[in-house]
């Protein structure tokens, strides 16, 4: 009876792994071996209409998104990346920012967002308890204008 129960299980085991399992291919999931890495960092002004570029900001994290001549910064790395995300940014030819998302209030996502507020006078969305953290800590800079601040929740839709 034993064997039975253990052939019926390896049987049931058998059948739910090739259920759940669906066919992917090696090309779903690589880049294609001919694409070159121009192609995957395109410039703004280039033929492709989308493009992101992801800096290198050690840990933190921070990505710029161009979509048919608009801009977005999702994250501004640490505080001390800053300059470096201001820097990358220029490098790109890119002169203005449409609109600034913090993920989250941790230091590695919006330590440099002061630093790129300096820059560009571009609006910041981001949850109310990021927002409200991002506010005090641009009490510690001097800007020419009042950066603009927005809360989002669950639902809402942020448009270039």
């Amino acid at each position: 009876m034993k064997k039975l129960i253990l052939a019926f299980w390896m049987i049931l085991v058998v059948v739910f792994t090739a259920a759940c399992g669906g066919e992917t291919t090696e090309e779903e999931i690589t880049v294609p071996e001919n694409t070159n890495e121009s192609e995957l960092t395109t410039a703004p002004g280039a033929d492709a209409p989308f493009a992101v570029h992801f800096f290198d900001v050690g840990q933190a994290d921070s990505a710029l998104v161009i979509c048919d001549g608009e801009t977005m910064l999702i994250d501004g790395g640490n505080v001390g990346d800053g300059d470096d995300v201001v820097a990358a940014i220029d490098d790109l030819g890119v002169s203005d920012i449409d609109v600034m998302i913090s993920t989250h209030s941790d230091e590695d996502h919006i330590g440099g967002l002061a630093y790129l507020l300096k820059k560009v006078n571009a609006p910041v969305y981001g949850t109310r308890l990021t927002v409200g953290i991002i506010e005090n800590k641009l009490t510690e800079f001097t800007f020419d204008y009042n950066p603009e601040l927005h809360t989002v929740k669950a639902g809402d839709t942020v448009k270039l």
